[in-house]
């Protein structure tokens, strides 16, 4: 049986249907996946659990990786970007409507990210202003020279469970990302002391 150009031979099925009926695959001879969108999704159904499984361990695992982070972050940004500029006014209408559904969620977020705006240097001295900045360089020299990624870490997190910490010097440091990272938001300096 002959096939025509607009027609492929599934390779789980072994029927032949339109291209219509397979996602597209560059890395392919004929440039469509070698199973059809029915087999594939049947193939997902079947093994849900497993596939979410090992994608959540993969997440978990990258998610550790500095690095991979910001990679991800970019290549997520980059797509927002080109999307929003491949149709703003779709985008628009999203945006406006997703905010009315959650308009209490997006009023707190609001008042929260100014009150730490107008919050953040309102009581630092010139001294302290120059100190914090001094750490933010030095974390950035630091990431230069080492070719890791490195944070400023809030030592008593500024949104902690027990405790919540100021965004002054004394309570900055600067550690690698990936310790930073796998301490979150806990307050790890003081748990030797609980034991």
């Amino acid at each position: 049986m002959s096939l025509t150009t607009s027609e492929i031979k599934c390779s789980t099925c072994n029927e032949v249907k339109p291209t219509e009926q397979f996602s597209r695959n560059s890395s392919t001879r004929t440039g469509y996946q070698l199973r059809c969108k029915s087999c594939v999704k049947a193939h997902y159904l079947k093994n849900a659990d497993t596939i979410k499984r090992r994608v959540n361990n993969y997440q978990k695992e990258k998610a550790l990786d500095p690095l991979w982070v910001e990679k991800e972050r970019k290549r997520k940004t980059e797509l927002t970007r080109r999307r929003y500029w491949e149709n703003p006014e779709k985008h628009r209408q999203w945006s406006s409507g997703n905010k009315k559904k959650n308009r209490a969620r997006y009023t707190e977020a609001q008042r929260v990210r100014g009150a730490n705006l107008r919050n953040q240097f309102k009581n630092l001295s010139e001294f302290d202003r120059a100190r914090t900045q001094i750490i933010y360089k030095v974390r950035e020299r630091l990431s230069e020279l080492t070719g890791e990624v490195w944070h400023v870490d809030h030592i008593i997190p500024l949104k902690g469970k027990t405790v919540c910490g100021l965004h002054v010097p004394s309570n900055l440091r600067v550690i690698p990302a990936r310790e930073n990272m796998r301490k979150h938001n806990k307050l790890i300096a003081f748990e030797s002391e609980k034991l």
